[in-house]
């Protein structure tokens, strides 16, 4: 198996006792799902548990598509190749006082493409957050062929959401290799967190509450509510997070 990717330029290692295909571009990606295909492989993400598959795969890495193409502060949007890490991502919008709220609570060695293709369902808070902070996506399809969904504006309607399918599709539609993120800017979470604070100071989880002039059942009624108006798009931490984490 290994021979075969050599042939067509393509690096690879052993791991585990698996082959694991290392390319290095989308264009590369293609070239091992065509290849699997000619060959009769079946092709998994590295990521994705082997063990209930009923055949021991070629397992596919985006570790080495690492780069981050365009961070645009005037547009709040970013691209990145599927293998870059949260926390290279996390590096490079420091310098631009951006960040991406889907990467809240995310281990900073995660690769961005694996995230979004594992993403859980959209009854999740992560997976909401995915959904929402993920504008396009590029994924190689089944055959070698490139498809790029979504767009590089926060509403697009044209067509099917293809995006939307191919986050949390755990590999079964296609290999991401780049995404397009929707970005917020650091002084609106600053600003959201210090109206939280402010607004949540005082506030008690188990006694009564008075809010704009009214009587509540419970404080975390309120902060619901006050959350729900500072912060629509979900960068905050639950409320619960105000009362010191408290459940």
């Amino acid at each position: 198996m290994r021979d075969r990717l050599a042939l067509i330029g393509i690096g690879s290692e052993e791991r585990a006792g698996r082959v694991v295909a290392l390319p290095v571009s989308a264009s590369e990606v293609g070239a091992v799902v065509g290849l699997a295909r000619r060959e009769g492989w079946i092709v998994a993400p590295d990521w994705m548990p082997t063990d209930r598959l009923p055949l021991a795969p070629l397992l596919l890495s985006v570790e080495r598509m690492a780069e981050i193409t365009e961070v645009a502060p005037a547009d709040l949007m970013a691209v990145a190749d599927a293998g870059v890490t949260v926390g290279a991502l996390e590096t490079r919008l420091q310098g631009e006082a951006l960040f991406w709220p889907a990467s809240d609570g995310t281990a900073g060695d995660r690769r961005i493409g694996d995230l979004v293709a594992s993403a859980p369902g959209n009854a999740t808070r992560l997976g909401n957050q995915i959904r929402r902070y993920v504008l396009g996506l590029s994924a190689v399809l089944a055959d070698g062929s490139l498809l790029r969904a979504g767009s590089r504006t926060v509403k697009c309607v044209t067509g099917y959401d293809l995006r939307q399918l191919f986050i949390g599709s755990r590999g079964t539609l296609g290999i991401v290799t780049g995404v397009t993120l929707r970005l917020e800017a650091v002084s609106r979470r600053e600003a959201i967190v210090t109206a939280c604070r402010r607004d949540f100071a005082g506030l008690e989880r188990d006694e009564p509450v008075v809010a704009a002039g009214r009587q509540a059942d419970g404080s975390l009624t309120v902060l619901r509510r006050l959350k729900a108006e500072l912060d629509p798009d979900g960068i905050f931490p639950p409320a619960e997070a105000a009362m010191g984490g408290r459940r």
